[in-house]
């Protein structure tokens, strides 16, 4: 199931009915990207979708207004899983790049659980555990911790179209708090 459509159009599947968030975005392209200018692409994705943010969060990081929502579909909490797929579609020359998540945030829920300790990460590891089974709590890599820590699954790229589009998943990731 793919949210790109024919001519790099975001498709009528829309994930929120059944429940996921999605991130939909185009780029012009004149070529098919290499993978090199895939990578640079998907990071102006993740920034575009991070400026969604005007102002900063509430202390309680409350989901209070929708203009935000392809950042809070990337940062919400019960988001475990999520896959990301593009598409070069030649006879517009465009790029369209869509992440799917499991989850949607909910509007006036918070988006994860604030910290009022003033700690940032994990400070054990039963907290851990309880969300990914056999995550520890790793405190030995300090540019990015502590956090929640598990072996990653693998992943693999594989084709998700017949058309004469090509599109493949790019990536699925599985955050650890």
């Amino acid at each position: 199931m793919s949210t790109i459509g024919k001519d790099c159009k975001h498709s009528s599947i829309y994930m929120s009915v059944i429940g996921r968030g999605e991130n939909f975005i185009t780029y012009r392209a004149e070529s098919k990207p290499g993978n090199k200018k895939l990578a640079e692409m998907l990071k102006w994705a993740v920034e575009d979708w991070s400026d969604t943010v005007e102002s900063p969060l509430s202390a309680d990081v409350m989901y209070t207004d929708t203009s935000m929502e392809p950042f809070a579909n990337m940062i919400y909490n019960k988001t475990l899983k999520f896959g990301c797929s593009y598409q070069f579609c030649e006879a517009n020359g465009k790029v369209a790049i869509a992440c799917v998540y499991e989850n949607k945030p909910q509007l006036n829920e918070p988006l994860y659980s604030a910290d009022s300790t003033g700690k940032k990460g994990c400070t054990k590891n039963s907290p851990c555990n309880k969300v990914i089974k056999g995550a520890v709590c790793e405190t030995a890599n300090d540019t990015v911790g502590p956090l929640c820590q598990k072996e990653p699954s693998t992943t693999t790229a594989a084709p998700t179209t017949t058309t004469t589009e090509e599109s493949i998943i790019i990536w699925t990731w599985t955050p650890y708090y």
